[in-house]
This record gives C-alpha cells, sequence and structure tokens, in this order.
C-alpha cells in the first residue's frame, strides 16, 4: 500500500518514556507493511531523559520532524508558580502552534493520506483535530492513556478541557482507537457505544528483544550472590507505592530470609529517592533497596533478564489500564510479582501466564517472595537463548499491532 501516514506522538526517540515504544514501533512496522510513515515530534532537547542507543535508524519512505516545545512548568514559572491557563490541555501546549505550522508543510510536501495521533499527551489529539479538519484527512486517534476525567481527575479547569478535545475527537475521528477493553467501556459509558471505537493493545517488540539477549548473552556470566527482584518505571503515592513492598522487605529481614549478603531490590526509572528516604530509613532496609538511573529501553530488557524476579505495582486507579513493561516482563520469562487489584485489567492479562503472581496485601508478597528465593536454582548462569522464553502469541507483539491498525485503516477506506 502506497499510502502515506502521518503519526503525532510527543514521545518518540530518543525519549525513555514508556509511551515512545507505541509510537516507534508503529513508525517502523506499518513503514515495514508499504506506508510512507512520518512522524511528526517534538525536538530531541525537549526529553529529560534521553536513550543512549545510537542504534536507530530513518529508512527509505520515513521521515521525522520535529517541532519546537518546552515544559510550561519549567520555563514560564516565576518561584515555582505559573499561570495554569498556559498548561493547558497539558503542560507542553506550546507545541501545538508550532505542531500545526509544521503539520501544514508536511500535509503538503508529503500528500498526507491519513493522521494518528496519540496520548499520554491531549496537546497531540488538538494537532490532529485541526490538521484533519482542515485538510478532510482520515484521522484515527489513539488513546494510549484515557483522559484522566474517565477515571480520576486533574482538576475541574482540566477536566472540563479534556472533555472538550475529547468530545472533538468523537466527532470528527474515523476511529478511535483504546489500549484495553476496559478503557473502550468506559468511553461506552461516557459517549455510547459506538462502531468507532476499537481496541489495539499494548505488546512487546520482538527485535529489540534479540538485541538485548545479544548485549546479555555477550556479558560474562556467573552466578549472582544475590536474589535479585527488579523493577522498571516510576512510583509514585497515587497507584505506584511502594509501600507494601516496603514492609514485605522489612518482615522477611526481620525473619532473617534476606540479608544484605543474599538480596537486593533495584528501582530503576524516573524516581525521586528522597521520596522515599524516610520510610526506608525506619524500616532499616536501606542497605537492601537500590535505585538506579534510567537507561535505555534495550538495557531495561537486560536488566530484567538479569534478575530473578520482576516487580509491577498497578494501583486501584490504574484498574483500565495495562502498563507496557507486563508485557516486556512476561517475555523475559522470569517470574512476576504483581500488586494490582485482582478485577484490573493489569490482573486479567497476568491471570493468563503461569509465571505472574498476584499479590494482595504485605503477606501474600512475603510468601511469593519467599518460594522464590527457595527455588533459586545454586548452579552457574547459563545464557538465555530465545526458546528459553516464555512463547508469547503474535497476539502480543508490537508487528501484530501494526497489522491491526492497518487492517482498520482499510477497513475505513
Amino acid at each position: 500500500m502506497n499510502k502515506s501516514i502521518l503519526l503525532i506522538a510527543f514521545d518518540s526517540y530518543p525519549s525513555q518514556a514508556v509511551s515512545t515504544q507505541r509510537t516507534m514501533a508503529m513508525f517502523k512496522y506499518l513503514n515495514k507493511m508499504g506506508y510512507h510513515t512520518i512522524l511528526l515530534t517534538a525536538k530531541a532537547n525537549t526529553y529529560p531523559f534521553k536513550s543512549a542507543d545510537n542504534s536507530f535508524e530513518v529508512k527509505e519512505n520515513q521521515y521525522i520532524y520535529r517541532a519546537s516545545a518546552f515544559n510550561v512548568k519549567e520555563k514560564l514559572a516565576v518561584n515555582g508558580k505559573y499561570i495554569g491557563a498556559l498548561a493547558t490541555p497539558d503542560h507542553f501546549s506550546p507545541w501545538i502552534i508550532s505542531s500545526i505550522l509544521l503539520g501544514k508543510k508536511i500535509i503538503k510536501k508529503h500528500n498526507i493520506d491519513f493522521i494518528w495521533s496519540t496520548y499520554p499527551l491531549p496537546s497531540a489529539h488538538v494537532i490532529a483535530s485541526f490538521l484533519s479538519i482542515t485538510y478532510k484527512k482520515i484521522w484515527l486517534a489513539d488513546y494510549r492513556d484515557p483522559a484522566p476525567y474517565i477515571h480520576t481527575t486533574n482538576g475541574k479547569w482540566l477536566d472540563m478541557i479534556h472533555k472538550k478535545i475529547d468530545n472533538i475527537t468523537f466527532e470528527n475521528a474515523k476511529k478511535i482507537i483504546f489500549t484495553t477493553k476496559e478503557s473502550k467501556k468506559s468511553y461506552e459509558k461516557h459517549f455510547g457505544v459506538s462502531n468507532k471505537f476499537c481496541v489495539i493493545e499494548n505488546g512487546y517488540d520482538e527485535s529489540t528483544y534479540i538485541k538485548a539477549l545479544k548485549i546479555f548473552n555477550s556479558s560474562p556470566q556467573k552466578e549472582k550472590e544475590k536474589f535479585t527482584i527488579y523493577y522498571s518505571g516510576s512510583l509514585y503515592n497515587n497507584g505506584r507505592s511502594p509501600d507494601k513492598v516496603f514492609h514485605a522487605i522489612h518482615k522477611l529481614k526481620q525473619n532473617n530470609v534476606i540479608s544484605q549478603m543474599n538480596f537486593q531490590l533495584i528501582f530503576q526509572g524516573n524516581i525521586n529517592f528522597d521520596d522515599y528516604l524516610e520510610m526506608i530509613t525506619e524500616l532499616g532496609i536501606s542497605d537492601v533497596i537500590k535505585f538506579k538511573s534510567p537507561v535505555s529501553h534495550i538495557h531495561c530488557i537486560v536488566e530484567m533478564l538479569n534478575s530473578d524476579l520482576l516487580l509491577l505495582i498497578q494501583g486501584e486507579n490504574f484498574n483500565i489500564h495495562v502498563p507496557t513493561k507486563i508485557y516486556e516482563y512476561i517475555r523475559t520469562g522470569k517470574p512476576i510479582i504483581i500488586d494490582s487489584p485482582s478485577k484490573s485489567a493489569t490482573a486479567q492479562l497476568a491471570n493468563k501466564f503461569s509465571q505472574c503472581n498476584l499479590v494482595d496485601g504485605v503477606d501474600e508478597i512475603i510468601e511469593v517472595i519467599t518460594t522464590k528465593i527457595r527455588r533459586k536454582k545454586t548452579s552457574h548462569l547459563t545464557n538465555i537463548s530465545i526458546s528459553n522464553q516464555i512463547n508469547m502469541t503474535k497476539e502480543y507483539s508490537r508487528e501484530y499491532k501494526a497489522e491491526q491498525l492497518d487492517k482498520i485503516i482499510k477497513s475505513i477506506i
């Protein structure tokens, strides 16, 4: 199909934001299927955390355009305060104007047939709606995350603005895509059932895993002295709090199941260590907790492969979400401990895989960790092959997700 699709997304390579993976997979695999893929995104210096991976290539019939962007909270704040209206509909609102101006040139130059825009920033849909209406282009709106008002709140002002954006999206987009059935149902409650609504879940990228495996297997392998639990991503009190895990570690240490000599819990990502220092110190577990700075996506997977147990925290206010990293965790074949409500979308997926251990409370966390420590093999660590990993079906791959989008586009045509 020699068609051109304009992808509008704030996060893209080299950003280390997790939303980058969905965008770049669509950019890569739609091109592989014959589309001319054109990406409208933010300038690289906008991203606070950038990947050091330089293996990314722009191939034939692929183009990347970067609009000027900045964070209102950082650039326009005086003594830590800023005018709220300037951060509407999100903190990177200034990129709307620069992106629309750049988008006009892109559409004329590349004769765009379709526009695809994605969250987590609602400003991406604002840009896409203007361009699609102005130039009468087929628009597919991707809700990698649902708007906050659907399941929580960002305050009356932003909730009102986000609802208006969603109303415009519902009226003008040909298809509205969600990453979970639960998100789709939430929007159906708000707008009513619509044939515009469909689901393309997140997933894992097999090509990334192959690269990570090569790095892992090329490193000197030796028996680890410490049982390692690994957590990748952000932490915050509302929805991704490690409190229960910290208390479980405290009890395990008190009972002499773990110590600094045989155990470590690693958190890696955009995490403010100071937020948890007081609790960790009071519980006496600072010697077994380690915080690491963010690394490239590939090296996150290498860390997963080098761990004994993977940790996922997904609180009740994220019940309609499924985080991308669970697909990546599952792909490694490693056991996973998941602190998430039993009725959540995350739990529904986890129940399909025996390596996933859903927990509810400190005692269950203790039980899983204790069991995994006892089962840990004492033999020397050997190389991991692709066949050693969990055999996830094609439906969870990023390439298949791009194929789903292709089918949706063809159904519109």
